[in-house]
């Protein structure tokens, strides 16, 4: 009894609350039938993970869940309508979001056919000096509070968010991770497609390798409840490729 109140104390001393506690991340690429199933070239996606988010939007007292599907490996996401966008676009069976800031949107029309379109966002990978600045203003308004822990072996450090001329202040967690992510940001910036029932509209002030794990402020609270194996493979090719109208 006394020794697992220890590791229990000592885990929190660590700052790894139970929730948070997993594989260190070099492991999560170590998925067998990635070699297998990861084929691109014949328009086939195999995710081994999928991050699940909890939020609530205090004003309106909504909650729910978000889950983004993962390839460790290249960072490519995938989201599926009954776990993401859902009826916000309801023409499309799934989203595939590129580290690149390719998006590849793939649904059926209302004659029953398969089609996809693909877009850029040119937002998720901007050019350097658009990079400089932005790195500027995130030293600007996010302080570190001092505490960091691991979450799913990734480094990880609170910041604290101000804004300029106000005194409102957010908190929020931020893991350092080995693929790009800025393409979870870029999602809302989509001409025409879909939304998530909580904004990540934070491609103006995170890096290209910061997760947010956990976001607070008067109105929204946004938490990566869990990351899991949880194996999933996207198929492009049935869906017929429309260019959009510039």
């Amino acid at each position: 009894m006394i020794k697992t109140k220890f590791i229990f104390l000592f885990a929190i001393w660590l700052g790894i609350m139970p929730g948070l506690m997993a594989q260190p991340s070099e492991k999560l690429g170590t998925d067998t039938k990635r070699s297998q199933l990861w084929k691109p070239e014949r328009g086939q996606y195999y995710f081994s993970h999928k991050l699940v988010f909890d939020f609530e939007q205090k004003m309106e007292g909504q909650k729910g869940t978000v889950e983004v599907y993962l390839d460790p490996k290249t960072g490519t996401l995938g989201f599926v309508k009954s776990s993401s966008f859902g009826g916000t676009a309801p023409e499309f069976d799934f989203i595939l979001a590129f580290p690149n800031g390719t998006y590849v949107s793939c649904g059926v029309d209302e004659g029953g056919k398969k089609y996809r379109v693909k877009q850029l966002v040119e937002e998720v990978t901007p050019d350097t000096e658009t990079a400089q600045q932005k790195k500027a203003d995130f030293e600007a308004f996010c302080t570190p509070s001092g505490s960091n822990r691991l979450v799913y072996g990734w480094p990880s450090e609170e910041y604290v968010r101000a804004y300029p001329r106000s005194e409102t202040t957010d908190q929020l967690w931020l893991a350092t991770t080995p693929f790009k992510i800025a393409q979870l940001y870029g999602f809302e910036l989509m001409e025409g497609t879909a939304s998530l029932p909580i904004s990540f509209d934070f491609i103006d002030l995170l890096g290209s390798n910061q997760l947010l794990t956990s976001y607070e402020s008067k109105e929204v609270v946004i938490r990566l409840r869990e990351m899991v194996a949880h194996p999933l493979t996207l198929q492009t090719t049935p869906y017929r490729e429309l260019k959009l109208a510039d």
